[in-house]
């Protein structure tokens, strides 16, 4: 995986997340902390969106998936022809933290900072 000294001044670091980003939604059916039906529909509206600007940007999959669950992940998007240069991990050397640091973050589960008048806690 890329690993970076300093901060990128030519492109931007993104971080997506898989399940209801980079596919359409969460099928995974949950018993006893174990899954079944691990399905994976793409989300063409995001990743029609990563291809076309693939070189623009580093990749970061920003996922809670671990071990297969992780792997499953990572085997969908290469054969979609998606590409990360950093899974669950910084592009940027950081010894002081490891919280996921990216320009933009793309998550189903987020809220813009220009809406949270509209949040509802």
């Amino acid at each position: 995986m890329l690993k970076l000294n300093e901060w990128p001044k030519n492109k931007k670091i993104v971080a997506i997340d898989f399940d209801g980003t980079i596919t359409i939604a969460d099928y995974r059916i949950w018993h006893n902390n174990v899954y079944t039906n691990d399905i994976h529909i793409e989300n063409t509206t995001v990743t029609n969106w990563v291809r076309n600007h693939r070189n623009d940007m580093y990749l970061i999959l920003w996922t809670c998936r671990i071990g297969k669950a992780l792997d499953d992940a990572i085997d969908f998007c290469n054969s979609i022809n998606i590409h990360f240069d950093a899974i669950n991990d910084n592009i940027v050397c950081f010894e002081s933290s490891n919280k996921i640091m990216a320009d933009i973050y793309i998550d189903d589960k987020s809220v813009s900072i220009n809406n949270l008048n509209e949040v509802i806690l």
